[in-house]
């Protein structure tokens, strides 16, 4: 692997790790909120935990960069701690968080088969015009264009690549549909009295806008600012389970794509 893949493959280790962190937050507003079951709780910790302290001593090996092992304590304490509370406290010791967890847009899911089969289409439907146009146009993809993340994936897929992509996608797709769809709709509209469809498009475009931002490409941006419109939907018509299905489909049909590219072209991802 060379130096470059290294770094992005730290890059990706650590971003998994800043999820866990977010995630934890959530979680434990969600439990102080409206969890009920304690023993739930216990397990799922002890679970981060175990999982924590394999990643920790196996990075331990292959990284000595010292933000990973800190980043890697601090979300052990974080888990150590709510444990304690939970087993000790029991929703009495945080003070109540100004939003009630319930009250976050989509939380509460509204099944709808036919419509979130709907959604799906929209989603795949605009996929395929961007495959076209990289099908076309397989050398346009290069750094600083290409995503590093994609790049990483993309060239020589092996099964350590498989493993951190499983622990990638889902819980960065859950994190950003929580953060950027759930909290800051629920935020802007209900407490800054903002026009829901004002409020859609301006979150788009601060989404599509940090894609572009990592990826340097227009058509990455307009990819992700239509994405971003129809989760939006999906959330407040269906529930966040739904437009995080959205999100994983996107982001999976997008590396296969690209993957499948970079078969026929290996010439399109070299790297310096």
């Amino acid at each position: 692997m060379s130096i470059n893949m290294i770094k992005t493959e730290q890059k990706i280790i650590r971003t998994i790790l800043y999820n866990f962190i977010i995630f934890l937050f959530f979680f434990f507003w969600f439990f102080h909120s409206s969890y009920d079951s304690v023993i739930g709780a216990i397990l799922i910790c002890f679970s981060i935990i175990i999982l924590l302290l394999y990643s920790f001593i196996y990075n331990k090996k292959i990284d000595n960069n010292f933000s990973v092992k800190f980043i890697h304590l601090i979300l052990i304490l974080i888990s150590i701690f709510f444990i304690i509370e939970v087993l000790f406290f029991y929703k009495t010791f945080l003070p109540a968080i100004f939003i009630s967890y319930d009250s976050l847009i989509g939380i509460k899911l509204n099944p709808d088969i036919l419509l979130f089969f709907f959604y799906l289409s929209l989603t795949i439907l605009k996929l395929l015009p961007i495959r076209f146009f990289y099908k076309k146009l397989p050398n346009l993809i290069k750094e600083p264009q290409l995503d590093n993340y994609i790049g990483y994936f993309v060239e020589d897929f092996n099964k350590r690549k498989l493993i951190i992509l499983i622990l990638l996608l889902p819980m960065a797709a859950f994190v950003e549909e929580l953060i950027f769809r759930s909290l800051l709709l629920t935020v802007i509209v209900n407490y800054l009295n903002w026009n829901l469809f004002t409020a859609i498009l301006v979150i788009s475009l601060i989404f599509g806008i940090l894609h572009y931002s990592s990826s340097k490409n227009w058509v990455h941006f307009l990819s992700t600012l239509l994405s971003s419109i129809i989760y939006f939907f999906a959330l407040i018509q269906l529930g966040l389970l739904y437009p995080w299905i959205l999100h994983l489909t996107t982001n999976g049909l997008a590396l296969l794509f690209f993957y499948q590219n970079n078969k026929k072209n290996p010439n399109s991802y070299v790297r310096n």
